[in-house]
């Protein structure tokens, strides 16, 4: 203990250059933005492909290596905050503030290396982070954190000069949304999110792309809690410092599997490449496609990994010579599963079957040259490390892939109406889940372009909304497309056609007049006999022949002042007179006689109609080559009450049917003029809502 103080400054410097790799999972360096760029290429793997894409992504295009985006990143690693040295040795902490304090710089990154460097820069500050990258699944929520002690002397000193945070790699990857500070996680998965949301929401494009740097490092750093909960000595609750010196009863008990890991990159750039060649646990695979959080897939891999692997320092069971085997370290806590035993071990190594594949768990035998030499106790060699990574790293591709699926939101682009005259509106709707239980309302540019990739128009879009006008062209195809952070994503084609040529009216002899009185109106009575029925009160329309399409309807004089007759035939008759200019018609008056026959050549049904009408102002589609519309409705929508103008607007209604063979009668009673149509004027586009108006049209064109 005596030489221990006595050597304490320089022992804590030799200590501080290793903290940096204390507790870390695989190495920050290389392995974790590897392992990130291999989730990200099974993500991809899975979509660009139109229609054989993931359900959620079929009209999603991803060029994650095409854009650059501003934003902060990692310039120069460090160990601590300021504050964390501090609680070491005042006067070490004014010495090494220079050096082991991280630093950031502004620079520009393609979506793919901001993921990447998310899988460095999670691990930096080195030791702060290190504390808060192990998630132990077998424990109960909110005890799933780092509590074993480093298994090494001076160095298990040290690791008590800092607080335990009491945070699992879990709960501190995901965050909380805007917690912000010296020492927060700013790039959570829910900051990400936060950044995700406020860039398709933010019609600046500088700032849009600013926030999806942001969005995409974060979801680097989560990426790179499920690189660690594929990693064993993080979900086994097995600290495992080490450094680049062989005093390790004072410095270190490094962890066999990160150690090699790192070291298969260490002059080769591509020295994972072979564990990802694999496919991951079918079962596995299916339980991520099944999550709907987060939580749920970083929870699901750490299960798997704690279940079918050991660490050298978790190995536990009965060897298969009959002696039981304890962990090394915890062993007060022993994990269920994997465990020893004499079935599985064969040719000097215990065996496990995990998914589709057999792995070495461990060995007993030391070789040299690979020749067995002597038994020891069970250990990690390099051929355990291997097979056990051609199954970790898959699941870890696996769990990521499902990791960007749910970080991703689930957007639509649609084209809600296209003109023969090339009018176009569209909408961009979100669609909320678990993870965005917030609407998204997008704001920035849509493109429209033709299946040929030309672009017909260019507009901006507005709580989710765009409209526009673009050139028409005959029998092409079109879609609308937004972009963010190198994802497109584009809405469903829809054909365009050119308007036909204008024809040039063609005088007509006579004009003709058609007119319907739709509201809430009560008759004296029902009727529910003679295979008919007509209800009592509903709405209803008292309408001309050639309304509804059974008959022509009336033909009148031209002019101003106008009368006419209904086109003769059995089945009708009637007359009609008035006045009108290219303000309102000024008045009507009509009496029709309408009967309809059966098959057999007998009446079913007669109508006596007589309306009186004044005072109707012309649409607002007004005038053309072809006529003239009146129009008046009977709500006022603006103000959500009856329109006292459609009552005045009704001067007169007679309306009385008889049904055949019974003989019986119904006839009009009155207008509920004050029935509510607030529904139908909040509802406006929904055609089957009924709404009270008039309607009159005279047509100059409509020669028969």
């Amino acid at each position: 203990m005596k030489n221990i103080k006595i050597f304490a400054p320089v022992a804590l410097i030799v200590t501080l250059l290793a903290l940096w790799s204390l507790f870390v999972g695989y190495g920050n360096l290389k392995n974790h933005p590897t392992l990130n760029k291999f989730m990200v290429k099974a993500f991809l793997e899975k979509n660009n492909k139109g229609g054989f894409s993931m359900n959620k992504f079929k009209l999603y295009e991803f060029k994650l290596d095409k854009v650059k985006l501003r934003g902060n990143y990692i310039s120069k690693p460090g160990l601590f905050n300021p504050s964390e040295v501090d609680r070491f040795h005042e006067d070490m902490a004014n010495w090494l503030y220079g050096e082991t304090i991280f630093s950031e710089e502004a620079g520009e990154k393609t979506p793919l290396e901001w993921i990447a460097h998310g899988g460095y820069s999670a691990d930096v500050p080195e030791v702060p982070a290190s504390f808060r990258h192990f998630y132990d699944p077998t424990r109960p929520d909110g005890a799933r954190h780092l509590t074993d002690d480093v298994n090494s002397k001076l160095m298990n000193r040290i690791q008590k000069k800092f607080t335990n945070p009491n945070t699992d790699g879990v709960t501190w990857a995901i965050g909380k949304a805007g917690n912000f500070g010296a020492l927060e996680h700013n790039y959570t998965w829910e900051n990400g999110k936060v950044f995700i949301k406020g860039a398709l929401e933010e019609k600046n494009t500088e700032k849009r792309n600013a926030l999806m740097a942001k969005a995409w490092r974060s979801l680097g750093e989560t990426l790179h809690m499920i690189a660690d909960n594929g990693c064993p000595s993080h979900v086994r609750n097995d600290a495992h410092p080490s450094i680049p010196f062989r005093m390790m009863s004072y410095f270190g008990n490094p962890d066999t599997y990160e150690e090699m890991m790192a070291e298969f990159q260490t002059n080769n750039d591509g020295g994972l490449d072979e564990f990802q060649a694999g496919k991951a646990d079918p079962d596995l695979a299916l339980k991520f496609e099944k999550s709907n959080t987060i939580r749920e897939v970083a929870h699901t891999l750490a299960t798997f990994t704690n279940e079918n692997f050991f660490t050298t320092e978790t190995i536990s069971g009965t060897d298969w010579k009959g002696n039981v085997v304890k962990p090394i370290t915890h062993p007060e806590y022993v994990y269920n599963s994997p465990k020893l035993s004499a079935s599985i071990y064969s040719g000097n190594y215990y065996r496990r079957q995990v998914g589709n594949r057999e792995v070495l768990l461990c060995t007993d035998t030391w070789f040299f040259n690979k020749y067995p030499v002597s038994k020891t106790y069970p250990y990690l060699d390099e051929a355990c490390v291997k097979s056990q990574a051609s199954a970790l790293v898959p699941a870890i591709r696996e769990a990521g892939l499902h990791a960007i699926r749910l970080f991703i939101p689930d957007l639509s682009v649609k084209i809600t109406s296209l003109t023969d005259d090339g009018n176009i509106t569209g909408e961009i709707i979100h669609k909320t889940d678990q993870e965005y239980t917030q609407a998204i309302r997008y704001n920035g540019p849509v493109e429209i372009k033709t299946a040929t990739l030309d672009v017909a128009g260019k507009f901006e879009a507005r709580n989710g909304r765009f409209s526009g006008k673009i050139t028409p062209q005959d029998n092409v195809w079109i879609y609308a497309e937004i972009e963010f952070g190198g994802v497109t994503v584009k809405s469903e084609q829809k054909k365009m056609f050119a308007p036909p040529p204008k024809r040039e009216p063609v005088a007509a002899q006579d004009y003709e007049l058609d007119f319907v009185i739709h509201a809430y109106m009560h008759y004296t009575n029902g009727h529910d006999m003679d295979d008919q029925q007509f209800s009592k009160s509903d709405f209803r329309a008292i309408e001309s022949p050639g309304t509804g399409g059974s008959f022509p309807g009336f033909r009148i004089s031209k002019g101003g002042s106008f009368s006419g007759k209904l086109f003769e035939g059995r089945h009708q008759d009637g007359w009609v007179e008035g006045a009108y200019n290219n303000q309102r018609l000024s008045w009507l008056k009509s009496h029709m006689h309408l009967t309809w026959y059966k098959q057999g050549g007998g009446k079913s049904r007669e109508q006596w109609i007589d309306v009186e009408l004044r005072n109707i102002p012309v649409d607002e589609i007004g005038t053309s080559d072809y006529g003239i519309r009146f129009h008046r409705d009977g709500w006022d929508c603006d103000n959500l009450r009856p329109d006292p103008e459609f009552e005045k607007s009704i001067v007169k209604i007679k309306h009385r049917i008889k049904f055949y063979p019974s003989g019986r009668e119904v006839s009009f009673d009155y207008i509920d003029y004050g029935k509510s149509e607030v529904q139908g004027c909040k509802d406006w586009k929904n055609m089957w809502i009924p709404r009270s108006f008039i309607d009159v049209s005279i047509s100059y064109n409509n020669n028969r």
